[in-house]
């Protein structure tokens, strides 16, 4: 890759001149990859943001995918990598910024595009498409990790990075502009979150350590804005709302020997291997009632007499925040 970018602090960028910089960046990243860029005229539009319809092109050649047609799904799954690529650099907003069809594909996705947490929703949905677009994403995602692309996309995305937030610093320059969305990278490299909301508010945060980042990496700096997966504190009335841990959080939910369960509700019970447990038939427990909805919230029909799996389980807790993602509640 050839193109260079001015250092921080080298002085203002003149508009025009940015957005060529950064198309030139996104063509030398996809044409030292091998993605084929086809230009607004052959059958793809402008994405808007300068380098969207490049870095797109990229995101199909990670996806193993040159050619949308006939399957919708390939469509909205390379836009799910792009943003989700982008989320990292601050870079998100830009690339969704538009009147494309690529852009209204990007204002539907979820905060953080391509979590796995999606699929328990998608599928209770029934939306294959989304499913299969998420599926690819995800893989995607995953080969972009490995050389040659990694050092090729960080590369590209940092540079990017550094010319949109001098731009978005020039004086006069309009508020619409998509170069005014770019927001610096997120400390913890995950993606952006909601504006207003820090680390120290999210559910997440324990004793000053993000639990979805591992090792060192895992300290939070002071100040920290909110990333991507941010969630409330939870308090004991969100498990009327959520009954992730009844539901899809868990397979089922074990009943030791001595257990009041045992003796209520024998009926209840089934046998998985050596234990007695609740089952979850339609990945929902058998002693669960509701719907979660504030008329008619989840509620357990022996709560008093639940067994030790599911009153030892703490509000809040890593397993109860984990329980949510695989539940698709977040």
């Amino acid at each position: 890759m050839t193109a260079r970018v001015p250092p921080q602090g080298a002085g203002e960028i003149v508009l025009a001149t940015a957005g060529d910089l950064v198309e030139r960046i996104w063509r030398e990243a996809a044409l030292a990859i091998g993605a084929e860029v086809r230009l607004p005229g052959d059958g793809v539009g402008s994405t808007g943001f300068p380098g969207g319809t490049a870095f797109l092109a990229i995101c199909r050649h990670l996806l193993g995918t040159s050619v949308d047609s006939g399957r919708p799904w390939r469509g909205l799954a390379a836009v799910r990598l792009r943003a989700a690529l982008a989320d990292r650099w601050g870079l998100r907003p830009c690339y969704a910024a538009g009147g494309d069809r690529e852009t209204a594909l990007a204002v539907r996705l979820p905060n953080d595009p391509i979590h796995g947490r999606h699929r328990t929703l998608l599928c209770a949905a029934g939306r294959e498409a989304d499913l299969l677009s998420l599926e690819a994403a995800q893989l995607g995602y995953h080969r972009a990790a490995g050389e040659p692309f990694q050092a090729l996309l960080e590369e590209a995305l940092a540079s990017t990075s550094r010319v949109a937030l001098s731009v978005s610093a020039t004086p006069g320059l309009s508020e619409a502009s998509p170069w005014c969305l770019a927001r610096p990278p997120h400390p913890l490299g995950l993606g952006n979150g909601p504006l207003g909301e820090t680390c120290s508010s999210c559910a997440w945060n324990s004793r000053g350590r993000c639990l979805q980042v591992e090792g060192s990496a895992s300290r939070i700096p002071r100040g920290c804005p909110s990333c991507a997966r941010w969630e409330p504190v939870l308090v004991d009335e969100s498990c009327r709302r959520c009954g992730a841990c009844c539901r899809e959080g868990f397979s089922y939910a074990p009943v030791l020997k001595r257990e009041a369960m045992r003796e209520k509700h024998p009926e209840w019970l089934v046998r998985a291997g050596r234990r007695l447990v609740l089952p979850r038939p339609s990945g929902k427990c058998v002693a669960l009632d509701g719907s979660g909805t504030e008329g008619d919230p989840w509620t357990c029909r022996e709560y008093a007499d639940r067994p030790k799996a599911c009153s030892g389980l703490s509000v809040g807790s890593r397993s109860c925040l984990e329980a949510r993602r695989r539940a698709g509640v977040v």
